[in-house]
């Protein structure tokens, strides 16, 4: 068996938020990050277990074949660049998630079925929208799932995510530049002038400071600022 780690620095954020809500959005991207580890690794013979510092994400590997050390750790790289991204946007979603927690009722309606859905998409659109086209609306079948399909150019909403800022959200991406790549500055900007219109301006405004959120969001290109990988090759042993 071999044991390999790899480790996610977050250095100081510029944002907005108390050191109770830092503390809350690393927990909550730690949880999140979690999870994800363990939905890529069933079934694949490979044990793993996460720690989280107070700046830091531990991530331990433990396969259970007899591998070839280089080819562990090639392995090991290209899971830690892919958690890499994911790393960045668990944070963004537990930060985000946070500023919305901070919406009255009603200002975060939740609307009821596809058609309502796509009235507020089609209302957002005609002012915002310019000569794009309107994305299509579609409901999924997965309860807690909001997605937008760049390609098809789709807005795919689950019934357990429909509220107003969830819907923004999805249109931020549409509106955003085809080049750009997830949770980046553009996007985070479109966003802010959505929440501020049909929202809460002074949300809107913190939103901005998603730009910045543990210095992550840098030049359009998501990911940890800083992350290394151990791999002191051991001797197999049994665990």
């Amino acid at each position: 068996m071999w044991k390999l780690q790899a480790i996610w620095t977050y250095p100081d954020t510029t944002c907005d938020f108390s050191d109770g809500e830092l503390t809350f959005i690393l927990k909550e991207a730690h949880t999140r990050l979690q999870k994800y580890t363990e939905e890529q690794l069933t079934g694949k013979k490979t044990y793993f277990d996460m720690g989280a510092g107070k700046d830091q994400t531990y991530l331990t590997f433990v396969s259970t074949r007899q591998t070839d050390p280089a080819e562990m750790i090639a392995s090991l790289v290209r899971h830690h660049q892919d958690m890499s991204a994911k790393a960045f946007d668990t944070l963004f979603y537990a930060a985000e998630d946070l500023i919305e927690a901070q919406c009255l009722p009603e200002q975060n309606p939740r609307y009821n079925g596809i058609k309502e859905i796509d009235q507020f998409v089609s209302l957002v659109w005609e002012k915002h929208g310019g000569n794009k086209p309107k994305p299509i609306v579609e409901i999924s079948i997965e309860r807690a799932i909001a997605h937008y399909i760049k390609a098809m150019n789709h807005i795919i909403i689950g019934f357990d995510m429909t509220s107003r800022w969830t819907i923004l959200h999805e249109i931020s991406h549409a509106l955003d530049s085809p080049e750009s790549k997830g949770h980046g500055p553009t996007f985070v900007d479109i966003l802010s002038i959505l929440v501020s219109e049909y929202i809460n301006p002074a949300l809107g405004e913190k939103v901005k400071t998603l730009r910045n959120i543990f210095g992550l969001i840098v030049n359009n290109n998501p990911g940890p600022y800083q992350t290394s990988i151990i791999h002191n090759i051991k001797e197999p042993e049994e665990y």
